[in-house]
């Protein structure tokens, strides 16, 4: 009886954790899939989304880019976002939005710029077009 209750104590430790997905910023390379992201990801230039959210974010990229098509302002309520482990910040109105994508692993973070004051609407909504693609070719 005691074994069987040690085991069931101990069974947390031998679960898997989550997949996190390895997203190149240029959306060029294949998403990887890694157990446990290092600082050497993030050094490397990754943004990380769990896998568990992707379908949540991808959701998420597009209600921002309705919004950004439709050239309304930010309201309060989408400010600011949180999708599983993933955060969208979003300030503007009209041709003028900047919307962030930060997500949180293992005490690190990494950021993807979704869209730019810097950018023009065609391009930043081309951008969403890209990470909407790539997130979904790329499920594992």
């Amino acid at each position: 009886m005691k074994r069987i209750l040690l085991a069931t104590f101990l069974l947390p430790l031998f679960c898997l954790g989550q997949k996190i997905a390895l997203i190149d910023r240029q959306l060029q390379k294949p998403i990887t899939y890694v157990d446990n992201i290092s600082m050497k990801n993030i050094e490397q230039g990754y943004f990380i989304i769990y896998e568990k959210d992707i379908e949540e974010v991808v959701q998420q990229i597009e209600s921002m880019k309705s919004l950004v098509s439709s050239k309304k302002p930010i309201n309060a309520k989408t400010k600011s976002i949180i999708t599983g482990s993933t955060y969208f910040t979003s300030t503007g109105k009209n041709n003028n939005y900047n919307i962030i994508m930060d997500t949180k692993a293992n005490m690190m973070g990494a950021f993807f710029v979704l869209s730019s004051k810097s950018k023009s609407n065609e391009e930043n909504l081309a951008t969403m077009d890209r990470m909407i693609a790539y997130l979904r070719s790329g499920k594992s």
